[in-house]
Protein backbone atom coordinates (compact mmCIF):
# COMPACT_ATOMS: atom_id res chain seq x y z
CA UNK A 1 0.00 0.00 0.00
CA UNK A 2 1.32 3.12 -1.04
CA UNK A 3 0.86 6.15 2.01
CA UNK A 4 -0.25 9.45 0.49
CA UNK A 5 1.06 11.15 3.61
CA UNK A 6 4.13 10.74 5.63
CA UNK A 7 6.59 13.15 7.96
CA UNK A 8 10.00 13.37 7.78
CA UNK A 9 12.78 14.71 10.50
CA UNK A 10 15.89 16.29 9.32
CA UNK A 11 18.95 16.84 11.77
CA UNK A 12 22.28 19.26 10.49
CA UNK A 13 24.11 15.99 11.81
CA UNK A 14 24.33 11.96 10.47
CA UNK A 15 25.46 11.17 13.74
CA UNK A 16 23.04 13.20 15.71
CA UNK A 17 19.93 11.19 13.34
CA UNK A 18 21.08 7.84 13.98
CA UNK A 19 21.76 8.02 17.45
CA UNK A 20 17.88 9.06 18.01
CA UNK A 21 17.13 6.62 15.57
CA UNK A 22 18.83 3.75 17.14
CA UNK A 23 17.61 4.89 20.39
CA UNK A 24 14.19 3.85 19.50
CA UNK A 25 14.71 1.44 18.09
CA UNK A 26 16.46 -0.18 21.02
CA UNK A 27 13.21 1.01 22.48
CA UNK A 28 11.02 -0.96 19.84
CA UNK A 29 9.42 1.64 18.62
CA UNK A 30 9.47 0.34 14.98
CA UNK A 31 6.83 3.47 13.77
CA UNK A 32 10.19 5.14 12.93
CA UNK A 33 12.21 4.17 9.51
CA UNK A 34 15.64 5.60 8.96
CA UNK A 35 16.12 6.59 4.82
CA UNK A 36 17.82 8.78 3.06
CA UNK A 37 16.84 12.76 3.41
CA UNK A 38 15.21 13.04 -0.22
CA UNK A 39 17.26 15.17 -2.48
CA UNK A 40 14.55 18.14 -2.86
CA UNK A 41 15.15 19.19 0.64
CA UNK A 42 18.84 20.71 0.27
CA UNK A 43 18.96 20.02 4.32
CA UNK A 44 20.77 17.80 6.98
CA UNK A 45 23.11 15.04 6.87
CA UNK A 46 21.64 12.69 4.14
CA UNK A 47 19.74 10.76 6.68
CA UNK A 48 16.43 11.43 7.73
CA UNK A 49 13.99 9.82 10.03
CA UNK A 50 10.35 9.19 8.31
CA UNK A 51 6.99 8.52 10.63
CA UNK A 52 3.93 8.26 9.65
CA UNK A 53 1.58 10.09 12.35
CA UNK A 54 2.11 14.06 13.03
CA UNK A 55 2.01 13.20 17.05
CA UNK A 56 5.08 11.46 16.45
CA UNK A 57 6.84 14.59 16.17
CA UNK A 58 6.57 15.30 20.11
CA UNK A 59 7.97 11.85 20.87
CA UNK A 60 11.05 13.36 18.90
CA UNK A 61 11.41 16.54 20.60
CA UNK A 62 11.38 14.94 23.71
CA UNK A 63 14.47 13.14 23.21
CA UNK A 64 16.27 15.41 21.50
CA UNK A 65 15.22 17.68 24.58
CA UNK A 66 16.98 14.31 26.40
CA UNK A 67 20.01 14.29 25.00
CA UNK A 68 20.58 17.87 24.29
CA UNK A 69 20.78 17.92 21.02
CA UNK A 70 19.84 20.73 17.96
CA UNK A 71 16.11 20.84 17.52
CA UNK A 72 15.76 19.17 13.94
CA UNK A 73 13.60 20.42 11.13
CA UNK A 74 10.12 19.02 10.37
CA UNK A 75 8.21 17.97 7.30
CA UNK A 76 4.72 16.92 5.25
CA UNK A 77 5.56 14.43 2.44
CA UNK A 78 2.20 14.70 0.32
CA UNK A 79 2.27 12.37 -2.68
CA UNK A 80 0.34 14.97 -5.31
CA UNK A 81 -0.28 13.36 -8.55
CA UNK A 82 2.35 10.81 -8.34
CA UNK A 83 4.85 13.01 -6.78
CA UNK A 84 5.79 13.60 -3.23
CA UNK A 85 5.96 17.37 -2.47
CA UNK A 86 7.60 18.50 0.95
CA UNK A 87 6.47 21.34 3.15
CA UNK A 88 8.46 22.43 6.43
CA UNK A 89 6.36 22.12 9.30
CA UNK A 90 6.86 25.42 11.78
CA UNK A 91 4.72 24.68 14.76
Amino acid sequence: MIENKHYLCVFKSRSHTVLIFSLFEEEGKEYFQLISTPCSLQTGCGYAIRYFHKSYKDVILKKVHEYNLPIPRFYLGERIQGNIQYKELKD
